[in-house]
């Protein structure tokens, strides 16, 4: 049984980020503002399903994901 829930996984992981990148594209201002060190504003989703963080910045009509960040971490990513 734990082979088959491992194999399912992946695929829930993608089907929530495949969803949670469509909304953002939509969307783009949603995700919850970082302070980082540099002047890029970079948000965040958190994706409750998978508990994962998606880090993403807008640029120009572009979305760009900057980390991909499991909730269980005790820091965020270096941004």
């Amino acid at each position: 049984m734990v082979g088959r829930e491992s194999a399912r996984r992946p695929r829930a992981i993608r089907k929530v980020v495949e969803a949670a990148l469509a909304l953002l594209a939509e969307e783009p201002g949603i995700g919850t503002k970082i302070e980082t060190a540099r002047s890029d504003t970079v948000r965040r989703l958190y994706l409750a399903r998978v508990q994962y963080f998606l880090y993403y910045r807008v640029r120009g009509k572009f979305l760009e994901v900057v980390a991909f960040w499991h909730s269980s971490r005790e820091a965020g990513p270096s941004l």
